[in-house]
């Protein structure tokens, strides 16, 4: 059974552009379609919510052949890839989806339209991911734009994602790959790369280039109890570099060095 899909249209989005300025407030009104009035709520097209059901399914690993994905997203879509940092093609979405691990399911909740023009919408879906009994709220964003007469995404972005969220990889002292994810939730899980043993886990914060970590004390070497700091920057060739910035923690090393993302085919 697929989740309820609520659509609650313009009028919050439009009271928060009015605060900032009445050029804009007055514009939201305009690409909605009518007057500003406050009574006022724009048609919100049943395919988007149709379209997002099989979007939804999509993200929870549903086998959906070139043919569905093509109803969904244009040709040239730019697809924040789940995990990952970078945008990729449909058929990096898709490859992606098909092989999702089971551990995690995905369910859309309320939808709000942000922007609404003839031609080109935006809309905000939130979104709660779960993984055992845990569970995170995020929003997922789209693009769409008008194909004949139907819409069609042509941009899927996750607007509470830092830089950081993702899948990091680096070579241990043994030659073994290790794994750091990075969680959206603020969750991180560090273990070896094709290994189900996690050897430290906790909460991170990110904060300019500075992450605080807190380490719970699990799996092997993990010492818990007491945050401490890790600078971290981006190097040109995408990678991300680690290093403690308060070497009081015996955990601290752990997480130094250099990561690499997760290659999206393994």
């Amino acid at each position: 059974m697929h989740s309820i899909l609520v659509v609650r249209g313009l009028r919050a989005a439009c009271g928060a552009l009015a605060v900032g300025g009445a050029l804009l407030a007055a514009g939201c009104g305009t690409e909605a379609g009518g007057s500003a009035s406050s009574d006022a709520e724009p048609a919100v097209p049943p395919e988007i919510s149709s379209q997002l059901v099989v979007i939804e399914r999509m993200l929870n690993g549903g086998v959906v052949d070139a043919t569905a994905s093509e109803s969904v997203y244009s040709d040239a879509a730019r697809i924040h890839l789940t995990g990952r940092l970078a945008y990729g093609s449909r058929e990096d979405f898709v490859a992606e989806t098909t092989r999702r691990r089971s551990s995690e399911k995905i369910e859309f909740g309320e939808t709000d339209v942000v922007t609404m023009r003839p031609d080109r919408m935006r809309t905000v879906t939130e979104m709660t991911v779960i993984r055992g009994e845990d569970r995170s709220n995020e929003r997922i964003s789209h693009e769409w734009v008008r194909l004949g007469d139907r819409w069609i995404a042509s941009e899927q972005s996750y607007p509470d994602w830092t830089p950081l969220v993702g899948e990091w990889t680096r070579t241990g002292d043994g030659g073994e790959t290790i794994a750091l994810r990075l969680q959206p939730n603020g969750q991180f899980q560090r273990r070896l790369r094709d290994s189900a043993i996690v050897t430290h886990a906790g909460t991170y914060l990110v904060m300019g280039d500075s992450m605080t970590v807190v380490p719970d004390a699990i799996g092997v070497g993990g010492t818990g109890g007491g945050a401490f700091d890790l600078s971290h920057r981006f190097e040109f060739d995408g990678s991300l570099r680690l290093d403690a910035a308060a070497a009081s923690s015996a955990d601290a090393q752990v997480f130094e060095g250099v990561w690499r993302r997760r290659r999206l085919v393994d």
